[in-house]
């Protein structure tokens, strides 16, 4: 993400930002809405209670996506992708399906 949210094309700097101020980027994209669509080793309950989910959103959402200028992110986990009944699967292929077309 490093190489396509990159400063000119993603955000520019003011004063402060060239002195290390994050508040200091000015956001240049104007996308409305993004989708990342996460398929996680773990269950739902060590994502919400290990603070990996809170983590992975501020850093990926907010940070990456929003900051630049991205109004909208919509985060979607597919948990525990290794454990899961072919159900389920089924399941997370039709949200991904119905997600993507509806964007």
């Amino acid at each position: 993400m490093e190489r396509v949210f990159s400063y000119g094309f993603a955000y520019r700097l003011n004063e402060s930002g060239w002195h290390g101020d994050p508040d200091g980027r000015i956001p240049l994209l104007k996308i409305k809405k993004a989708i990342i669509m996460h398929p996680t080793f773990f269950n739902e309950i060590v994502y919400r209670e290990k603070g990996f989910r809170e983590s992975m959103e501020k850093i990926i959402d907010n940070w990456s996506l929003k900051y630049p200028g991205i109004q909208t992110v919509d985060h979607i986990y597919f948990h525990s992708i290794l454990a899961v009944d072919n159900d389920t699967r089924k399941k997370y292929l039709e949200v991904a399906f119905l997600k993507g077309k509806n964007l």
